[in-house]
């Protein structure tokens, strides 16, 4: 990085036909404040490498602007320029990036976006962020130190500022997505409002070039992950983003989501990552992407919506790798929670800090999970990371793109289509939108994922983003947990296994078939146990055609059974033949006992156990010596118009 002094001078340079920027009363220092000058008018600075400018100040500042003009090459330039207290503090004073195709070269006057007001601080250092661009300057103005408020009254005019500039720049982001094609909102999150510091370290930015697209100011659609640096622009034109329609193909179902699978939501509670609010924190979604995960495996496992909340914190301060200051990788996680097991948050609290001890642990924690196998993919393409979704549940998988680097929990996919409606009720704007793709869009046909994130239900839709990308390099830090996923408390006896949609088939989350499934249970899981016309479902999430999973029972002669048994599948009395039972039948319960026209069943002192029985016209029943019908769950007994019925000292159960 190049270091000049003040007291150099540069030749004046100027270009035509530019815009202003940040051309608010928010992002300008007041200019009826006392001031002075680092840099005026008599001097300009023309920038095209990174530049560092030492501030020799003795006296303390409430506010630091500049002006001058950015001329943006491509879609790749960014321009930012931050300043440094004496206590290595760092604040953003002004940044732009390539925004709108016709618009590439602007001036700027007495911007100060995070030094707009400050705590009467001491300056240090000014640096200078170039990066396909070039910039200006001509002037760096600092108001002298604020006596007239309290600091109490300078906070709340600081974050009145600070709000001003947020809903600008939501505009300005939603002005370009409209301007551009795009289809995703902008909108305020947890995160758009944090600090620019705070900002870097939750999109896990390696340095101060990282473009993020605006992904902070996501609140609803389909954001797309560019492919930055493959793709040269000339100066006043930007290439379309997805600039050919490549329409996937594929032998994968359309669309899976975890949070609607067998009618339920299996994943837990969106976290927070940046609370409790800590500088020296914010930095651990390489811990939220892979815990999100663990809790939704151990509902799967055991088939039950445990929803424990297992604590961050116990990684962060117990773990050798990784820092949730500058963070780490998802196997750092799996590798810690493999070697020790993992508390939950009432054991462990989080406090967002990479000092907190692992003392602070709870002693003799009651409820610990536990994994046994993970893998750490260094590539997966879209395929793989659906046959991992599909069968093995959400997985740890994140953002590697324009210098961000992002952990979130993958929970599910989509495809897009001509006509997807994109909604959103903004809760703070009170204001509905609705966007539709056309038919023309480049994104249809696309694949795109749907992410659990760790920055609370305000950051995204509900805290979840659906995101396409360019390319699928940018898919990075995919971590796959296989089973089993334990809990102390449980054992594999704690599995439920069942039939809820009363199809024959049975749903035991996901793991090999527990030992708790009954004997009518087939080796082939219910593929969605909440919908009765769908069952067997393959590798890729397509569905079979739906074939009742055991054979039928066909009585065409008199017939008595006399020993107890168990019956799968269904069972059917034709004319004039009769079936008497004297001992007991048990009857899966998606199975049926059809007596035909001119049939009889006969339950003679003998128990028919999870009953459905359908008594056609012209056919009889006949309950005898306290013989039993238990009529469990979806059971019923249904006597037809013109059938007959007869209960000598028999019994009908509701169970």
């Amino acid at each position: 990085m190049k270091r000049y002094n003040l007291l150099l001078s540069f030749l004046l340079s100027s270009i035509f036909g530019y815009s202003t920027i940040y051309d608010q009363p928010a992002f300008h220092i007041p200019k009826e404040k006392p001031s002075f000058h680092l840099l005026n008018r008599s001097s300009n600075i023309k920038l095209t490498s990174d530049t560092v400018i030492i501030i020799d100040c003795k006296q303390s500042v409430s506010g630091i602007g500049i002006s001058g003009k950015s001329i943006l090459k491509n879609k790749d330039a960014v321009v930012r320029v931050l300043f440094f207290d004496k206590e290595g503090k760092e604040y953003l004073i002004f940044e732009d990036i390539y925004m709108f195709p016709d618009d590439n070269v602007h001036e700027f006057f007495n911007v100060a976006m995070e030094t707009a007001l400050l705590e009467n601080i001491e300056p240090c250092v000014i640096k200078i962020y170039v990066q396909e661009a070039q910039i200006e300057l001509n002037q760096i103005t600092c108001i002298v130190k604020e006596n007239e408020r309290s600091l109490q009254e300078l906070k709340e005019k600081r974050r009145a500022i600070l709000a001003a500039q947020e809903e600008y720049l939501i505009a300005r982001w939603n002005r370009l997505n409209y301007q551009t094609g795009q289809y995703w909102i902008a909108g305020k999150t947890s995160i758009s409002g944090c600090p620019y510091s705070e900002r870097k370290r939750f999109l896990g930015a390696t340095n101060d070039y990282f473009l993020s697209d605006g992904m902070e100011y996501y609140i609803s659609g389909l954001f797309v992950v560019k492919a930055h640096g493959n793709t040269t622009v000339t100066e006043n034109h930007i290439e379309k983003n997805l600039k050919k329609k490549q329409t996937e193909t594929t032998i994968y179902a359309d669309s899976y989501d975890w949070r609607n699978r067998h009618g339920k939501n299996w994943m837990t509670s969106v976290k927070n990552q940046n609370l409790p609010v800590n500088h020296t924190g914010s930095g651990g979604c390489w811990i939220f992407g892979p815990v999100a995960a663990l809790e939704s495996h151990l509902n799967l496992f055991y088939n039950r919506l445990l929803d424990l909340d297992l604590s961050e914190q116990a990684v962060g301060s117990c773990s050798t790798l990784g820092s949730m200051q500058t963070g780490g990788f998802p196997y750092y996680t799996y590798n810690y929670i493999q070697q020790n097991g993992l508390v939950t948050e009432d054991c462990f609290p989080f406090q967002n800090s990479d000092t907190l001890s692992c003392d602070s642990m709870c002693s003799n924690p009651e409820e610990i999970a536990q994994i046994s196998t993970y893998r750490r993919y260094y590539y997966a393409d879209a395929n793989t990371l659906k046959m991992e979704l599909i069968n093995n549940g959400p997985i740890a998988s994140g953002i590697s793109s324009a210098n961000i680097h992002h952990v979130m929990c993958l929970c599910g996919y989509g495809t897009v289509h001509a006509g997807d409606h994109i909604k959103y009720v903004h809760p703070s704007y009170g204001t509905y939108i609705d966007t539709i793709i056309p038919a023309n869009s480049d994104l249809i046909g696309k694949t795109y994922w749907i992410y659990k994130d760790s920055g609370g239900t305000f950051n995204g839709y509900d805290g979840y983003k659906s995101i396409v990308f360019e390319s699928e390099s940018s898919h990075q830090y995919t971590t796959a947990l296989y089973y089993p996923v334990t809990i102390s408390t449980l054992s594999t006896d704690d599995i439920i296994c069942e039939d809820a949609d009363n199809d024959g088939y049975y749903f035991w989350g996901l793991g090999p078939k527990p030992n708790t499934c009954p004997i009518c249970c087939p080796d082939t899981p219910d593929g969605d146990d909440s919908n009765p016309l769908l069952a067997e479902m393959d590798n890729y999430g397509n569905f079979s055609d739906y074939v009742f999973p055991y054979p039928t029972t066909t009585i065409s002669k008199d017939t008595t059974w006399n020993i107890n048994t168990t019956h799968c599948g269904n069972i059917i009395i034709t004319d004039s033949a009769t079936l008497t039972l004297t001992a007991t039948l048990t009857m899966n319960p998606a199975a049926k006992i059809i007596v035909k026209n001119g049939g009889t069943l006969i339950v003679d002192a003998g128990i028919i156990d999870n009953a459905t029985i359908d008594i056609l016209s012209s056919a009889s029943i006949q309950i005898l010596h306290n013989g039993i019908l238990y009529l469990k769950h979806f059971g019923n007994l249904n006597v037809r118009l013109g059938a007959k019925a007869e209960m000598r000292y028999g019994h009908v159960l509701l169970q």
